[in-house]
């Protein structure tokens, strides 16, 4: 995937812990993050993705590091695709599965509010 800052990688940790498994890494041009002023929300985002581990429903990171040039973050890797891709897909969901995508928000919401964090950027591109 791509987006403004930089994209996102399907990689696999080739040894030691978690050796095998794939991740998705996200990689952040630093130059991108500075020019627009997003250095505050990107701390922001390693760390509440951080507070999220263990909770159904989030992506949460396994991984951050960073090089002079880039900062990477290495999350789940969750097949499917995001919400928005199959609204293009197939227009319209049925009553079932708008119900059970409905539910899935909401706990996930929900966990995220008790742990004191108010998500703003709630769309189909991040879902």
């Amino acid at each position: 995937g791509k987006g403004s800052f930089g994209k996102v990688l399907l990689v696999r940790k080739r040894d030691g812990q978690d050796g095998g498994k794939l991740f998705a890494m996200k990689i952040l041009q630093k130059r991108k993050v500075v020019a627009r002023n997003q250095v505050e929300h990107t701390k922001a985002e390693r760390s509440v993705l951080e507070k999220m581990k263990h909770i159904p429903f989030i992506v949460s990171v396994h991984y951050a590091f960073q090089t002079d040039e880039y900062l990477f973050f290495l999350l789940d890797f969750v097949q499917g695709g995001e919400l928005f891709f199959h609204l293009k897909e197939h227009g319209r969901f049925a009553e079932k599965a708008v119900c059970f995508y409905s539910a899935q928000m909401l706990l996930a919401l929900e966990q995220i509010h008790d742990r004191g964090v108010v998500y703003r950027d709630l769309k189909p591109e991040n879902l």
